[in-house]
């Protein structure tokens, strides 16, 4: 029964019957000729087997064990998945009813049992046939596509004469649109010669232009400086020359209209005709001139940002994320004993750095700045560690710390203010010795202390107050009442208050008594006293001390009169003396120092603290005596002070020398001040004056020389040097009328001398005013000035020289110039130019448009516009016309006019408001253009291009008809194709049932065959059918998950145990027809999986954005392809194995070929033998069919 088969065109089939010999006999059948056949013994194995693959036709038993035939067809036909398979009844037919209710179900046919292999084998060669139909039908479509191509082209072709006048238009139009973008950019063309050919508004406005005719064949030599416009020519005749672009190139210039010098983003590109030839240039120009100004303020504060990090007093470091050191300034260079470039190499944490504490103890890593700033991400603050320099010498630090952040708040690194505190440290050792001295003196120095504790009236006294007293050391203290009797009755009173005072208040006392003393003359102290409070606050004694000031009280008395001699003297000449007791750090003042300080007249002394706190300057100051004290450093110092009694600071000089006692040891500062705040405010408020003037005359914008009475020039400010053109250095060696100014008049005449400004102001007297010469620049510049200048008188009235005040009038006097060329430049304009005032009257129209519309200029002048209204244009437009321009906006649009002699004709218009300075609206300006030839020309293309979409559209509906007639051929021929495909398996599973025990070894291997063959036959065919569809593409477009329908796709293949899919990464949401993108998944996995030769399978799916356009790539580790067949895969009926070494019809390739295409990609493979496959397709991120 074997013979030749065509293999191609078998496809899959499932065969369900419950009687083994049926099955066997079908599967034989279908197989020997070229069917793939699925065997299933019941209604539950075989809707199981469809979930993981797809048959190409169902043989359906119906009466079967379990679930019958009409069953299993109703579900099929009820899932969206198995839906669309077709389904042959093949079964013993007891009446008309049963084939009625198997139709119902969704059957496509039926076969009665027992059924005829001829009759099923007929029906295999039905659907051979439809490959050879729809290979013709695809002919047909092909052939009626080129068809349709051919004339399509052929109307190109007649097109492209006939669009000649609209590219020659269009060109027009795109260089009218050009000129009239109202742009802030300057957009201009200029033709080979640089010379201008047109220009949009800004730019016109840039020149002093009001129309591109008055623009037109002029230069950047018309308008510029001589430098600006030789550079401008360079580079505008190197893009000509070369044809490359000049791409964002700043360039520095003037702004016309100012003199201000102004800088520009220019990008200039070669302009070519048809055949490539370049005839000249289009610029576009943007005014940059803010944005540099950012740029140097930026790049200023930067600078300073720079300077005062650098010359910071205190050290400053910056670290990164990893702890590198980036940066560090002067001072922390200074105080870290290093050079900078040995800083930035360290770490935060370099072991050369031996951090310890202050006592050398190892410093906590996690408590250092850094570890502190990071985990955090808060500011640390005095954090005191030791580090060690190189020559081993240790640096006691103190370090405040913050996090550097970025825009988005992550911290990038830490900035550390580091301080040198080791002789800070050393000085507080230094105050403790010297408090330990303090305690030793007041002993030497005749002080007694005492102790009161209330609660138990205990008195304890000092063994030196009891000498003070003159009492007995050995005796217990006296009582309070018996103490009161060592005093004065005066001196008694005032303490008995004091004291008082000072157990109810506790306000502390310090009082000068005078002591009766019975063994001798009286004595006087100084005593002191404060409270003693408990854990409350509750006064619980007092304690104080007592100091014998005797010998002091006298000589106070001899020096009360002295000083009251001083007194006077002092106050006449706002002299005042003052001394610091270094025994009690107490300042005394005399009245005329207190006055000057502000200090209470009748206040004795003053702490250091109430002395500085008046000094702003209070470091320095403070410094200065303490040098005069410990190193015998002068002291003579000018300061300013803020009295006390007065919010307006003070100015004094303060001269003062070291007293010593007989030993030599220091005992007081003696001083003197003097305020001179009147002499100072005088002194600054003349050099504020003199700076003002010196900064007025150097910023000034004009420029200001002035000359001695020889005419020799002693100063020129900065405007004055851009003016002349010289150094400064260059301007003073000159003389006023030094041959080198070459001055003449602006017609290049000399310049005859009596008439120079210096002389006339020197024989005159008198000021003179805009004396206009010319002078040369060393390159041979002309500059043409104006001149004011006014004679320099002493306080005798003598002249004593000439101040001048000159402007650079040269592009004044240009500008005057163009403007008188751009007002010939209008009257021979080739495009007609209105000029109307604010209600709409005509003041000027120039000789073209006399010629366009007939009127003359006088039968126009006075008139309305609306003498030219032919009433073609509706209301409405002129209605907004008004509107825009009144608002200040151009309008731009066309008008169907009349000419005087009632001819009709069509003109584009331009019309613009001219305002003035404050903002109003003075004029209006029309550029109109006759475009009636134009219009004509519109209107033939209209025509043509109506009776070509009509055409098109003819022959487009020819062949979706075509399409449509294929489609449904291939859906009848794939029914009629497989029905005969299902009587052979079904026969070849009978056979097998009823002679099962007689075919033998090699019969069943024969049927096995047979059932292979038509298993074949069937997915072929339903390859054929996808294809067709593919071929036809879909209406069905949405937007969907790839993430989800590829795991779809991958649950319904099923992969076996050995075979691993992964996602690499989130698929994207795509847009398209699902179904279809489902095809590709599952055709491009299968193959995967189907040709798997490892133990371990891995299949990857990939997806990449690449722009417009996704790109998924199914990657596998098979056994690769040779790269001969890398292009024939793809084709129908190709494949790159031999099919009956796999299960492949050569369809499922071409099928995703065609989908792929069809939605505007494309797929391709990459692979080696035995290395695996890379097959990858793109997928647009827009289809056609999406909104």
């Amino acid at each position: 029964m074997s013979k030749a088969i065509d293999t191609a065109h078998f496809d899959k089939i499932l065969v369900v019957d419950d009687a083994t010999a049926n099955l066997q006999l079908l599967t034989n059948l279908l197989t020997e000729h070229g069917y793939t056949v699925y065997p299933a013994s019941d209604g539950e194995l075989a809707l199981e087997f469809v979930q993981s693959t797809l048959p190409d036709l169902i043989l359906l038993d119906i009466r079967m064990r379990g679930m019958d035939g009409y069953e299993v067809c109703r579900q099929l036909k009820a899932a969206e998945r198995t839906r669309a398979i077709p389904i042959i009844f093949i079964s013993i037919l007891e009446g008309e009813r049963d084939k009625v209710k198997g139709f119902q179900a969704g059957a496509v046919d039926y076969i009665t049992k027992p059924f005829q292999p001829e009759e099923v084998l007929a029906r295999v060669r039905l659907h051979l046939r439809l490959r050879e139909l729809t290979e013709h039908l695809e002919q047909t479509v092909a052939e009626r596509t080129a068809k349709l191509h051919d004339a399509n082209a052929q109307l190109q072709i007649e097109l492209a004469e006939r669009k000649g006048a609209e590219e020659a238009l269009e060109k027009e139009r795109n260089l009218l649109r050009t000129l009239i973008t109202n742009m802030p950019d300057y957009v201009y063309v200029k033709d080979r010669e640089s010379r201008f050919v047109l220009a949009n508004a800004a730019s016109l406005h840039a020149f002093g232009a009001a129309t591109v005719e008055e623009l037109a064949g002029k230069t950047d030599f018309d308008f510029l400086p001589q430098e600006y416009a030789e550079k401008f020519y360079t580079d505008e005749q190197a893009i000509i020359a070369s044809g490359d672009p000049l791409i964002n190139c700043e360039e520095q210039s003037i702004e016309l209209h100012t003199g201000r010098p102004v800088w520009f983003s220019t990008t200039k590109v070669p302009l070519r005709d048809p055949h490539g030839d370049v005839t000249g240039i289009i610029g576009v120009t943007r005014d940059i001139t803010d944005r540099k100004r950012v740029e140097e303020a930026l790049r200023r504060e930067r600078m300073l940002i720079a300077n005062i990090m650098e010359t910071s007093p205190i050290g400053i470091t910056t670290v990164d994320v990893n702890g590198q050191i980036t940066f560090a300034n002067t001072q922390a260079i200074k105080i870290l004993g290093l050079t900078k470039a040995e800083i930035v190499q360290r770490t935060y944490d370099s072991p050369a750095w031996h951090i310890t504490d202050f006592a050398g103890n190892p410093f906590p890593v996690e408590e250092l700045p850094f570890v502190r700033v990071m985990t955090t991400g808060q500011a640390v603050h005095d954090i005191q560690h030791a580090i060690e320099w190189p020559d081993g010498q240790r640096v006691l630090l103190s370090i405040n710390a913050a996090p550097l952040k970025n825009e988005a708040g992550q911290i990038e690194g830490m900035v550390a203010v580091i301080s040198d505190i080791t002789e800070h440290k050393r000085a507080e050792e230094a105050l403790r010795k010297s408090e330990m001295e303090l305690r030793e003196a007041q002993r030497l120095g005749r002080f007694g202390s005492w102790d009161w504790d209330a609660v138990t009236d205990t008195i304890t006294w000092s063994e030196e107050y009891y000498h003070i007293y003159g009492f007995d050391p050995t005796q217990r203290p006296p009582g309070y009442v018996e103490h009161l009797q060592a005093y004065t009755p005066e001196s008694a009173a005032r303490l008995d208050a004091a004291v008082k005072r000072n157990m109810e208040t506790g306000e502390p006392y310090v009082l000068d008594l005078e002591l009766a003393r019975p063994d001798g003359p009286s004595r006087w102290i100084t005593a002191r006293s404060e409270t003693k409070r408990d854990a409350s606050g509750r006064i619980v004694g007092l304690r104080g001390t007592a100091q014998d000031i005797t010998e002091r009280k006298r000589a106070e008395e001899v020096l009360r009169v002295s000083e009251e001699r001083y007194r006077m003297a002092q106050a006449i000449g706002h002299v005042g003396n003052w001394e610091y007791n270094l025994q009690t750090t107490q300042f005394w003042g005399s009245d005329e120092a207190k006055r000057i300080y502000g200090f209470d007249p009748e206040q004795a002394n003053f702490s250091t603290d109430e002395v500085e706190n008046c000094i702003p300057e209070r470091e320095r100051v403070h410094q200065a005596l303490v040098d005069l004290i410990e190193a015998g450093k002068p002291y003579n110092l000018e300061f300013e002070i803020r009295p006390l009694n007065s919010s307006e600071p003070k100015i004094i000089t303060s001269i003062a020398e070291l007293q010593r006692d007989e030993h030599g040891d220091p005992l007081k500062v003696i001083g003197v001040i003097q305020d001179v705040t009147t002499r100072k405010r005088a002194e600054e408020a003349l050099q504020r004056e003199r700076t003002l003037l010196a900064n007025i005359m150097e910023t000034s914008p004009i420029g200001i020389t002035t000359v001695d009475v020889n005419g020799q020039i002693t100063f020129a400010n900065a405007q004055a040097i851009k003016i002349l053109g010289l150094t400064k250095t260059e301007i003073v060696q000159r003389t006023y009328d030094s041959p080198a100014w070459h001055i003449t008049d602006f017609a290049g005449n000399p310049f005859p001398v009596e008439e120079l400004p210096f002389v006339r102001v020197m024989t005159t007297g008198q000021a003179v005013h805009d004396v206009q010469h010319a002078i040369e620049w060393p390159d041979g510049q002309r500059v043409l000035l104006s001149i004011n200048a006014a004679p320099l008188k002493n306080e005798a009235g003598q002249i004593e020289g000439m101040v001048a005040v000159i402007s650079d009038i040269t592009e004044r006097k240009r500008a005057e110039e163009d403007i008188r060329k751009l007002s010939r430049a209008v009257e021979h304009s080739p495009a007609a130019i209105v000029i109307t005032n604010t209600a709409g009257n005509i003041e000027y129209v120039n000789p073209k448009f006399t010629q366009i519309t007939e009127y003359s200029r006088d039968e126009a002048i006075g008139k309305n516009p609306r003498i030219l209204k032919s009433g073609e244009t509706p209301p409405e437009e002129y209605q907004r016309l008004w509107e825009t321009i009144t608002h200040g906006d151009v309008w731009r649009g066309e008008f169907h006019n009349k000419k005087k002699n009632d001819e009709l004709y069509w003109e584009s218009a331009s019309i613009s408001p001219v305002i003035d300075a404050q903002g109003n609206i003075t004029h209006f300006v029309a550029i109109k253009e006759d475009i009636t030839t134009r219009k004509q020309a519109e209107e033939a293309l209209r025509i043509l291009n109506e009776e070509l979409e009509l055409r098109v559209s003819q022959r487009t509906a020819e062949l979706e008809a075509a399409n449509k007639e294929l489609q449904e051929f291939a859906h009848i021929v794939s029914h009629d194709l497989k029905a005969p495909l299902r009587g052979i398996s079904r026969l070849t599973q009978w056979l097998r049932e009823d002679y099962a025990d007689t075919l033998g070894a090699q019969g069943q291997e024969q049927f096995d065959l047979l059932g292979e063959q038509v298993k074949r036959m069937d997915t072929l065919i339903d390859g054929i059918l996808r294809y067709s569809k593919a071929v036809h593409g879909s209406e069905r477009e949405e937007s969907f998950d790839l993430n989800t329908l590829v795991s779809q796709v991958i649950e319904v293949l099923m992969p076996p145990a050995h075979i691993t899919i992964r996602l690499e990464n989130t698929l994207p949401i795509v847009h398209g027809d699902p179904i279809q993108l489902m095809q590709v998944f599952q055709n491009l996995l299968s193959n995967a999986m189907k040709f798997m030769d490892k133990p371990i399978g891995k299949i990857t799916v990939a997806s990449e954005d690449a722009g417009d356009m996704w790109i998924f790539r199914i990657e596998d580790n098979g056994p690769g392809i040779e790269p001969r067949h890398h292009e024939r895969i793809f084709k129908i009926f190709q494949s790159g194995t031999a099919r009956d070494a796999r299960e492949s019809t050569g369809i499922g390739l071409a099928v995703v070929k065609k989908i792929i295409e069809l939605y505007g990609g494309r797929v391709w493979v990459e692979s080696t033998p035995g290395h695996g496959s890379r097959f990858s397709f793109t997928w647009p991120k827009r289809t056609n069919g999406e909104d």
